[in-house]
């Protein structure tokens, strides 16, 4: 049954999108299922296809900071879950995030920010803080510096996907 369900996501993430929903919908389950697996193995392969669904999104729809925050903090999660065996890659996944986050955080107005990317933007932005020893003001300068360097690279599925193992 498991099976099932699992082919049945993997079938629907592959589909091509194109609307800002679908790809945001499709991303969001394969974000839902990788939380829900037990082996490290297929939460991961989860979360790998989930970024070109959000990167999609994006695409789509520069506009709306919500595939910012989600891609971002895809990104962030596969950091975290590959770290054990790709230390060098994890790195590259936040910093990746930081540049999604940030870009989104800054095309919008900051009342019309949504919580959830306010949140990645927080957790990220700590995460350079506390790495790099950063006060709030350098941290703010680094992340900036990280979404000029990364941006593109980032929101690029052929690009992440060779980072990734794709």
């Amino acid at each position: 049954m498991q099976g099932d369900k699992i082919e049945a996501v993997l079938a629907l993430a592959q589909e091509s999108t194109k609307e800002w929903d679908e790809a945001m919908t499709r991303g969001r389950v394969l974000v839902d299922e990788a939380t829900r697996a037990e082996a490290p193995d297929r939460y991961a392969e989860r979360l790998r296809l989930a970024v070109p669904q959000f990167q999609s999104a994006i695409r789509i729809n520069p506009a709306r900071d919500e595939g910012y925050g989600w891609l971002a903090r895809t990104l962030r999660l596969l950091g975290q879950s590959i770290r054990p065996r790709y230390p060098e890659n994890s790195s590259q996944c936040l910093r990746y995030a930081c540049a999604v986050v940030w870009e989104g955080r800054l095309k919008t107005p900051a009342a019309a920010l949504s919580v959830f990317t306010k949140q990645e933007s927080k957790a990220l932005l700590a995460w350079v803080r506390l790495t790099r020893r950063l006060d709030p003001a350098s941290g703010e300068a680094e992340m900036e510096a990280l979404r000029v360097e990364f941006l593109t690279t980032a929101l690029r599925p052929d690009t992440m996907a060779s980072v990734l193992g794709g």
